[in-house]
Formats: C-alpha cells, structure tokens, sequence
C-alpha cells in the first residue's frame, strides 16, 4: 500500500476542514483470498463483513436510515456473524447505527441478512 496517498489525502482532509494538530487512523477491510467466494458461490462465511457491492444490503440500510430519521453522517453496519447460542440458528445478523454525535444503538436478527427483509428493521426500532 503506498502510505503517501493516505497522507496526502489526510493532510488534504484536515486543512479542508479546518483543523490542526491532526491524527487520523485508517481501516481497511476486504476478503482474504482464502476467504474469498469462488466462482459460483453466493454467500461469504460467517463472520465476513458483508460488502457495499450487495443492492440487498443497501436496502437494508437504507430502510434503516429511513426508519430511524438519520442523517447522512450516521454509519448503518450490518454484518453476519456465526451464533453459538443455544436454540437459536447458527447464524445472526447485527444492525448497529453509530451517529456522529450521540449514542450508538444495535440490534440482532437471529437470521441470515439474505433472510432479513426491509420491513424487518421496523419490528425491531418500534417501540
């Protein structure tokens, strides 16, 4: 990874917003090649972020940042892990909504996220 671009455009950021004295931290996320579908696989293990790529995806979170009235600086994440709990499926899927300014809040499906639908979010953020 060239770190100069990073740098570059961190350095860009901070002065474009006006700030001094500038720290920043970088993350990176993807899919190992290990890890990674072959051809003709749909799904990724549990435990694998699910990417930005998947329009279903998108939809939930759209669903959510509409449910919920957030703005556009509120990050939605929903991710797939695999469930050791007793009786429930081996699969769940975490919904977290982490506002810039306020408290971040979350939610579990025990499903998939290929099982949750858009009205799904709406049984969970109703009172």
């Amino acid at each position: 990874m060239n770190t100069n671009v990073v740098e570059r455009w961190a350095a860009h950021a901070g002065r474009s917003g006006g700030f001094t004295d500038l720290e920043h931290t970088i993350e990176l996320s993807g899919i190992c090649a290990r890890c990674r579908p072959t051809e003709g696989e749909r799904s990724m293990p549990p435990g694998i972020p699910l990417s930005h790529r998947s329009p279903h995806l998108s939809s939930l979170k759209d669903a959510v940042h509409r449910l919920l009235g957030l703005d556009d600086d509120t990050a939605v994440i929903i991710r797939q892990f695999a469930s050791t709990e007793p009786g429930r499926p081996p699969v769940k899927t975490t919904v977290t909504a982490l506002p810039m300014n306020g408290k971040a809040r979350h939610w579990t499906l025990h499903r998939s996220v290929e099982q949750v639908t858009d009205e799904d979010p709406l049984t969970l953020l109703t009172p």
